[in-house]
């Protein structure tokens, strides 16, 4: 899809991953508020700590705006001792964020999103309005030099593919003062929508550029409206494996080799 070609999945010792982001979005439905409890319980052993979110609507009229709570739109809250995994359930969403070290293999995730998603279809939901994948990946870096300045792009151009990078030297002169420098392509096939946004982030740099730290993003999120929840499995491992393939994709062999051996 998307004029990408499959990619075959390989096991890393590393990966860059920070966070993953699942998403799906539902007709409005007040049995999933109803059954909060319920679903408290369905994930008390991975995700023990549960918080009711009070939730708020705004309303506008010619007195002007008027702010009350409202019960369509109240939300549990999860998250796992470490805090590295959430999930937000709600009559009109759920949200699933695992990050850092929470972080295993997508299977491990999707199986408990699936879970969340076949409950709220006992609430009700038969199909999601949306469904959103997003893996987002970082990799830290520093540079030193004693002569001119560290290029921010030069990360970049290590990791990314020439194809999607543009040369440091259109930028020479204004790389002292970059604080972020971001790219996004949207594709769109069959229904599908891929986003992949990739670029460079200064964190903290001398005031002549001779010493740099920063972070360099890869970005890549899939989305599509209207999936029967009975599709659901189906629709995750395709959005796994499109983006997997558009992340590999994206990167040059140096990045590879980190990947492979750990970063050494």
């Amino acid at each position: 899809m998307f004029g990408i070609n499959p990619q075959n999945r390989e096991i890393y010792s590393h990966n860059f991953i920070r966070s993953v982001h699942l998403r799906a979005t539902y007709p409005l439905t007040s049995k999933c508020s109803d059954n909060r409890d319920r679903f408290k319980d369905l994930f008390s052993d991975v995700m023990p700590k549960a918080d009711d979110a009070r939730a708020f609507k705004i309303e506008f009229d010619s007195k002007g705006s008027k702010v009350e709570t409202s019960v369509d739109a109240q939300r549990i809250v999860l998250h796992s001792e470490d805090m590295q995994k959430e999930m937000a359930f709600s009559n009109e969403d759920c949200m699933y964020i695992v990050s850092g070290d929470g972080y295993k293999s997508f299977d491990e995730v999707s199986k408990q999103y699936q879970k969340a998603i076949f409950f709220a279809q006992t609430c009700g939901v038969h199909t999601l309005t949306s469904l959103v994948v997003r893996k987002i990946n970082v990799v830290q870096f520093k540079g030193e030099t004693k002569d001119g300045i560290v290029p921010i792009h030069g990360p970049l151009n290590e990791l990314i593919a020439k194809e999607l990078t543009i040369g440091y030297d259109v930028r020479r002169s204004i790389n002292p003062f970059i604080k972020q420098s971001m790219q996004t392509i949207v594709l769109v096939d069959q229904g599908y929508e891929l986003t992949i946004k990739y670029g460079v982030e200064a964190l903290q740099r001398e005031s002549d550029s001779k010493k740099l730290s920063g972070i360099v993003v890869i970005d890549i999120s899939m989305r599509k409206n209207q999936v029967p929840v009975d599709s659901l499995e189906t629709e995750l491992n395709r959005f796994n494996s499109e983006i997997y393939s558009a992340f590999k994709w994206m990167l040059t062999d140096t990045a590879i080799k980190l990947l492979k051996n750990n970063g050494e």
